[in-house]
């Protein structure tokens, strides 16, 4: 029966050098043994690389972070699960309606239909807002979520406990997913949203 000898560390170095930045990064996120390894070989070869408040893009693949709701008792309400599916929540503004000025009659017809329109509209709000205020009652936790967008439109989702703010995250993630023990990396094209603070304890190591 034939055996597979495991890579040298000749070999292993030349593969992770050609390896996608992305794979190397998640697995040596979960995997503690191949997290060693793989800082063997510190040099990150990245083609793209884009760094903004809440999202890190490296070539193809976004990781966005967001704080999304968990319901532990009951099923989460239809709004709450889409608010989770995009990772934030969603402020709408409304508009003022214009005010009255000497119209004539025919005028006054149309906007007392438009108004009539607008008044059963927003009895329906009121109706989902009283939905929403009865559900809010409901005790839910924040969890922050990062969401992983492929190349492909696949997304992958990891929930963490909410125990710090959406920036101190954010510095954190990008500390030890993207920078670990490296000294540099090697970039093409970069652009930079938003610098993270980079404690220098962390620096020095």
């Amino acid at each position: 029966m034939k055996v597979n000898k495991p890579l040298t560390y000749l070999s292993l170095k030349y593969v992770l050098k050609y390896t996608d930045p992305n794979i190397r990064l998640q697995l040596a996120s979960v995997c503690p043994g191949f997290s060693y390894t793989e800082k063997l070989v510190p040099l990150l070869k990245i083609d793209q690389l884009i760094i903004k408040p809440t999202s890190l893009t490296i070539n193809d693949t976004n990781y966005t972070l967001g704080v999304i709701r968990h319901y532990p008792e009951v099923k989460a309400p239809k709004w709450v699960q889409e608010m989770n599916a995009a990772g934030a929540e969603v402020i709408q503004t409304d508009t003022n309606a214009e005010p009255l000025s000497n119209p004539s009659k025919f005028e006054i017809v149309a906007k007392k239909k438009k108004l009539e329109e607008e008044a059963n509209m927003l009895r329906n709000r009121i109706r989902s807002y009283n939905k929403q205020l009865s559900l809010s009652s409901l005790k839910f936790e924040h969890y922050l979520q990062l969401t992983i967008t492929s190349k492909s439109g696949t997304k992958f989702f990891e929930r963490m406990v909410y125990d710090r703010t959406l920036k101190e995250s954010m510095d954190y993630f990008i500390r030890k997913f993207l920078l670990g023990s490296r000294e540099n990396l090697d970039v093409d094209t970069v652009q930079i949203d938003y610098i993270p603070e980079i404690p220098s304890s962390d620096r020095s190591t």
